[in-house]
């Protein structure tokens, strides 16, 4: 995943914008509950309704402000995010046209597709919510928790208490999904292998009666992913409960002690209220974590095999030392086989040996010979298909 983030680096002016524009959004979220809990204490027990009124419309103020912000920070991340998928899906795109028939044969065509369009989109997604949750979750909760302390300290230790448990519950399920992730997108892979060969040979299949065989096979395939696809479904289904859980303990908790203060009268109502909001922003900061971390595991999973793609070398290289001329501006075109031989990657012989001929403009040659003695091979090295092993064309 850090190299295909190296991609974002010419981007680097809208990135620092969003975190700019993010890090204000969470100012403005934080200061909300002191705003509310004034409200509370000094407008609504006291009956000041000039106080209401005043505060009031400076919260208001500030959430117009925040929306504002969030809906920039948004724009600016799902462009950058988007920008980041163009750029590549060129460069994977780019390079499998590089690649030669026989290395598109070690990935699989339909593997190229996937990798191409739905693992780029998988990591397109984990960037856009990246740039957005890398400032405001972690500031949420470290702010939430110092807003929390200075609001009132006897109550932290719920805070402390709770959120080791809240790690534990993400730890644990993110844990089992990682192996799962990366297994759909494989079943994803031989799901899109089967249609491509059932539309490019329905003539065939139909010819020869194998539609009902086709039509199994389709269903195991489709029916491997679906079993996965819900077993990772089910396994991310829990984490919202448990967190759900988690929060409304720990509500119940912060007001079954705080009841006790502000009965005491050592704590005021409007603090007891701001307490439990900001203890809110922070376990949902956490849950915002969990959504990334969601992520996360399938965005590597597709990093993982773009990257194999564009770490595959292509066993054919251009020397750019030499000089080439475009085929279209050549009026005539003299093809010449000089002691050319050809072996197949992997073959214990080779097919072609030392053969040398000449074709002349207008002229027709017939390449005549059996099943096997390298007809084929000779004119895909015609077009570089193949390098030959020795010798010149």
């Amino acid at each position: 995943m850090k190299r295909l983030l190296q991609i974002l680096r010419p981007a680097w002016l809208s990135v620092s914008l969003v975190i700019v524009l993010t890090f204000f959004q969470s100012l403005t979220t934080l200061y909300l509950p002191r705003l509310m809990a004034d409200i509370v204490d000094y407008g609504v027990i006291k009956a000041n309704m000039s106080y209401i009124y005043r505060i009031g419309a400076w919260m208001l103020a500030v959430t117009i402000l925040s929306a504002i912000f969030s809906v920039i920070a948004g724009f600016i991340a799902s462009k950058t995010s988007a920008e980041f998928g163009q750029v590549l899906r060129n460069r994977v795109f780019r390079h499998a046209e590089s690649m030669m028939p026989h290395e598109f044969d070690q990935l699989g065509t339909s593997s190229l597709i996937v990798r191409s369009t739905n693992d780029v989109m998988q990591v397109q997604q984990f960037i856009n919510m990246l740039l957005r949750m890398m400032v405001i979750a972690p500031l949420m909760a470290l702010g939430g928790i110092i807003m929390a302390v200075t609001t009132n300290w006897q109550l932290s230790w719920i805070l402390f208490l709770i959120l080791p448990v809240l790690a534990l519950v993400v730890w644990g399920i993110l844990r089992h999904g990682m192996a799962l992730f990366q297994l759909m997108q494989d079943k994803v892979d031989v799901l899109n292998r089967v249609v491509r060969e059932n539309l490019t040979g329905i003539r065939i299949i139909r010819a020869f009666g194998r539609e009902d065989y086709e039509i199994s096979r389709f269903a195991g395939a489709n029916g491997t992913l679906t079993d996965v696809a819900i077993r990772v479904n089910t396994l991310m289904a829990v984490l919202m409960p448990l967190v759900m859980l988690v929060v409304n303990l720990s509500t119940v908790a912060i007001l079954w002690f705080g009841g006790h203060e502000v009965g005491s009268n050592t704590l005021q109502v409007g603090k007891l209220m701001a307490f439990i909001q900001y203890v809110t922003q922070i376990l949902f900061s956490t849950m915002m974590v969990s959504a990334m971390f969601f992520m996360l595991p399938r965005s590597q999973a597709s990093a993982r095999r773009i990257n194999e793609i564009l770490d595959f070398t292509p066993a054919l290289k251009d020397n750019p030392s030499q000089d080439s001329v475009p085929v279209s501006t050549l009026s005539h075109a003299l093809l010449q086989f000089h002691d050319v031989s050809f072996q197949y990657p992997g073959a214990k012989s080779a097919v072609l040996s030392n053969v040398s001929f000449d074709v002349n403009p207008g002229s027709i040659t017939a390449i005549i010979g059996g099943t096997g003695s390298g007809k084929t091979a000779l004119l895909n090295l015609i077009p570089r298909f193949f390098d030959i092993s020795c010798g010149v064309i």
